[in-house]
């Protein structure tokens, strides 16, 4: 009889322990991003972003945010004008009532005259509906919504009359980044975006990293993104044995007099990954823009000398979202 009341008992302790230790539908807990580049269609470049956070391996939040670019004219109606897109120093969501959605509304004197047409119209600036957009995912999943014909979203109420941009689309790739385990980063220097990819594990730690960048020019007067990142390029990228050699000396970063670079983009970004990957992210720096360094004095990799201050800044996003 006691053993069989001590076999029900380890019986029922292993069931709960089964369920407490159960599979999780989350690689891990973290910010999970997705993100793609885009013309916008006033021809400059575009970046949307769609990030779910994963805490205790339930979704938490979503984050909407799109960051565009604007044209430059230089020597505008001379023989030699040049034009160039930039990205813009703030993003959407950091604009917030600056981005002037509604017109001429964003052509009143001030941010309050703005904030009161806003709302004597019964309107919204773009922050506020993206907001109201994440809410939504939040509580329906991002399949709940809908959208008219032109992609207008017609079901959620408050105030939302933008399209949808691909944040749905965007929202469930995080979401299955999210159960892949995969995470990812991005920054944007002048006109390129810099990201990186990354394989977390069950306790959030990365196993593996890649850096990338893709870059573009400008087309017939528009933005248009190369069709290969740097990663995919190789060898194609051209820097190998075209580009020129620097080297770190006398505390400082000079260019080797008839020599050229000696490792391709890839190659010194991989060995950028390595390292970090073994090392950490905590006090890496470059030295005067180049190169890898612990103490901002000597290199801690001696074969990468591309400008790095980007690609350490997209390292530092990455892991922060899974501190």
């Amino acid at each position: 009889m006691l053993k069989r009341i001590l076999l029900v008992f380890i019986v029922a302790v292993s069931a709960i322990l089964l369920v407490a230790c159960g599979e999780r539908t989350y690689a891990a807990d973290g910010v999970y991003t997705a993100f793609r580049w885009e013309t916008h269609t006033n021809g400059a470049q575009q970046v949307t972003t769609v990030s779910v956070t994963i805490e205790n391996d339930k979704i938490t939040k979503f984050y909407i945010d799109c960051l565009q670019g604007h044209k430059v004219v230089e020597n505008e109606g001379e023989e030699n004008e040049t034009v160039s897109y930039q990205f813009n120093e703030k993003t959407k969501k950091e604009l917030k009532y600056g981005y002037g959605m509604h017109k001429p509304a964003s052509q009143t004197d001030t941010e309050e005259a703005y904030k009161k047409w806003l709302k004597d119209n019964n309107k919204l600036e773009w922050f506020e509906q993206a907001e109201l957009i994440e809410k939504f995912f939040l509580e329906n999943g991002p399949d709940a919504i809908k959208t008219d014909s032109d992609k207008y979203i017609t079901n959620i109420e408050g105030g939302v009359t933008i399209k949808d941009g691909g944040y749905s689309e965007l929202a469930k790739e995080a979401i299955e980044l999210a159960k892949e385990g995969k995470a990812q980063a991005w920054v944007n220097t002048t006109d390129a975006v810099v990201f990186v990819t990354a394989k977390v594990d069950k306790n959030g730690k990365f196993t593996e990293l890649k850096l990338d960048t893709i870059q573009g020019k400008v087309v017939d007067g528009k933005w248009a993104w190369n069709e290969k990142t740097k990663q995919e390029l190789g060898n194609d990228y051209a820097m190998k044995g075209i580009g020129p050699k620097y080297e770190f000396k006398d505390g400082e970063w000079k260019v080797v007099a008839d020599a050229k670079s000696e490792l391709e983009w890839f190659e010194q970004a991989n060995l950028i990954t390595e390292y970090v990957l073994e090392n950490g992210i905590s006090g890496i720096k470059s030295i005067e823009e180049r190169g890898i360094s612990k103490d901002g004095k000597t290199l801690a990799i001696a074969g990468v000398t591309v400008k790095t201050d980007s690609y350490i800044e997209v390292l530092k996003a990455l892991y922060k979202n899974f501190e």
